[in-house]
């Protein structure tokens, strides 16, 4: 018998007596090739079957079903042909051959692969146009496609168009459209609920002028100096800038509408204005000897153009509290009194936890392992069990801990009156020591 080098169909023997049988054992492997075999995986590795018939390697598409605890492989022959692979377990799945290498399958996601006689790879390499890019089951009318993570292969539901011109929903979840973006703007420039500074120009003040019709932002510049708002108006220099505070302002003089305007002058001292520094202002203040939380001190923001903002004593105080801690940690042992069960967490380093006397039940308390909290090496805990109180039992999760001199590992009992402290030694392992401890 020979076969077909790829699929292995038997060749019909033109001097055999059954051609209509081996026809027919070469239909079913046709057939094979273009439908679906359902495989229900052990928790193992699994060798596609080369004994049945038709044999489970000529199947084009392969549907992985079963409970694993892990990744697995599937074992192909190999013989050159494409696969279809759904992975409905829970975990990856890799087609490959016995030999060589293959492709991983992620749980519940489909692959179209072949294997090249040699190793199991991608049916097709990505390019313009091809790409496996799979979206949602269903999606809102209307909303733009997003990327669900880093492949660039998922879709998932996306963004809302928002055309609401107010821009209300405040939203990260959706986008404007240009003309609700442009409605917004334009009804912030002209008046909306946040007015705008908008600068419309220069105004020549050498006639002495009125104030122009203007909406609240309305911004000019004085160009010439003189008046501003009428022969009994307002001295104005020229760089200074004069603004409306009031929509619909009418033009008029200072009489009449002056009130609606703010003028910002940019040469302070040439209206006869001493400019004092900071310094000398605050060289010539009276003394304080013990400020209180409710004084300030003037602060440079650089986190805010250099900008002159206020700190109050009480937020400086805190601040240097916290700064400080982390340099020299706690001057006594704060407590952390608890009754009931309790695992520990960043902030009861340098802490003491104390079992009090009203809470007579047992308890377990449970220092938590470095990869949920990571402790700085150093760090220090100390367990109290006052008297009368429950006992005490310290554990810890996965890291070590071992008791002081005798080196034994595991779960420790404080008595009633009992003290113990637990110093972090390297990354996963305590060292306990203390009274009343076994």
């Amino acid at each position: 018998m020979t076969f077909s080098a790829n699929m292995g169909f038997e060749f019909i023997d033109p001097n055999a007596e059954q051609h209509a049988t081996q026809a027919n054992e070469v239909f079913v492997d046709i057939d094979a090739a273009f439908s679906q075999i359902d495989i229900a995986m052990s928790d193992a590795n699994y060798t596609l079957s080369t004994s049945t018939t038709p044999q489970e390697w000529k199947y084009g598409m392969l549907k992985l079903t079963g409970t694993l605890t892990g990744g697995r492989d599937v074992i192909v022959p190999t013989n050159k042909k494409l696969y279809v692979v759904s992975n409905g377990t829970g975990f990856a799945v890799t087609l490959k051959t016995s030999a060589g290498t293959g492709i991983a399958v992620a749980a519940g996601a489909s692959a179209f692969l072949r294997c090249d006689g040699t190793n199991v790879i991608a049916a097709m390499t990505a390019g313009a146009g091809v790409g496996d890019v799979v979206g949602p089951a269903s999606a809102t009318d209307g909303h733009f496609s997003q990327f669900d993570g880093a492949t660039g292969k998922l879709l998932k539901g996306g963004i809302a168009l928002d055309i609401d011109g107010t821009l209300t929903a405040n939203s990260d979840t959706r986008v404007a459209s240009q003309k609700a973006v442009k409605t917004y703007v334009d009804s912030a420039i002209t008046g909306g609920a946040t007015d705008v500074m908008l600068f419309k120009g220069v105004i020549d003040c050498s006639a002495n002028p009125n104030y122009p019709a203007a909406d609240a932002g309305n911004l000019y510049k004085i160009s010439v100096a003189g008046k501003i708002g009428g022969a009994s108006g307002i001295d104005v220099e020229a760089g200074d800038t004069v603004y409306c505070l009031t929509d619909s302002t009418a033009a008029g003089t200072q009489a009449a509408v002056g009130a609606n305007w703010n003028i910002a002058q940019a040469n302070i001292t040439a209206s006869g204005d001493t400019l004092v520094s900071e310094g000398a202002l605050i060289n010539s203040a009276t003394s304080k000897t013990t400020p209180v939380d409710a004084d300030y001190l003037g602060l440079m923001d650089s986190a805010a153009s250099n900008i002159l903002k206020k700190l109050s004593w009480a937020n400086l105080k805190a601040t240097l509290k916290t700064y400080f801690d982390t340099l020299y940690g706690y001057l006594g042992i704060p407590q952390n009194s608890q009754s009931a069960a309790y695992t520990t967490v960043l902030a009861d380093a340098g802490k003491h936890i104390l079992h009090p006397s009203a809470d007579t039940t047992a308890r377990t308390i449970t220092i938590d392992s470095n990869a949920n909290v990571a402790y700085p090496v150093g760090t220090a805990i100390t367990f109290v069990n006052q008297n009368a109180a429950g006992v005490m039992t310290i554990a810890i999760t996965t890291d070590t801990m071992r008791l002081a001199g005798a080196g034994t590992t595991g779960s420790r009992t404080l008595a009633a009156n009992g003290i113990a402290t637990a110093l972090k030694l390297a990354t996963t392992e305590w060292i306990i020591s203390g009274s009343g401890l076994t």
